[in-house]
């Protein structure tokens, strides 16, 4: 099968018929999407198809021949991702790739329909429910929520700090 992942060709075999996952780990090295549940509830595992976000543990990993595969490795520089580590939006950071991948469909999405009116924390919530932390951080947590509002365009640009003025000089 010959598909694209994060921009650069790859062709894997699927005649085994695996998942998605299993090919995007054990073959080709992208360990940004997880295995957790292996039962489409978690959302560890999510990759976008064509700019859609999937969970990659149902999805047949023929699937995505000739199409668009982005992982979280392939959403390095996304302003989500910045917008996640500019808030610390994590906390042990193995469900993290799941959420960001997931959260960088958003900001598009939610923009097509919205224009520049930002989206409340409610929809936000709504839109990243599929993710389960097993460590303990919420969903619900202030830092992932406003990481999103950011890059939604509520709020200072995605990934800068926030600041305070600098004092008037003498």
């Amino acid at each position: 099968m010959e598909f694209e992942v994060n921009g650069v060709p790859r062709t894997a075999d699927v005649d085994d018929d695996p998942a998605a996952v299993e090919v995007l780990r054990d073959r080709l090295g992208l360990t940004g999407t997880k295995l957790v549940c292996a039962g489409g509830v978690c959302g560890a595992c999510t990759v976008q198809v064509d700019g859609e976000p999937r969970v990659s543990c149902l999805t047949p990993a023929a699937l995505p021949a000739g199409r668009r595969v982005t992982t979280a490795e392939g959403l390095a520089g996304h302003p989500v991702a910045r917008a996640f580590v500019g808030r610390d939006a994590l906390q042990c950071g193995y469900c993290t790739p799941g959420f960001v991948v997931e959260a960088a469909a958003f900001p598009d999405r939610w923009r097509a329909g919205h224009g520049r009116t930002p989206p409340g924390r409610e929809r936000i919530a709504e839109a990243l429910a599929g993710h389960l932390c097993r460590c303990g951080a919420s969903l619900f947590r202030d830092t992932v929520l406003e990481a999103l509002e950011r890059a939604a365009g509520r709020g200072p640009r995605p990934g800068r700090p926030v600041t305070a003025p600098s004092p008037p000089g003498p």
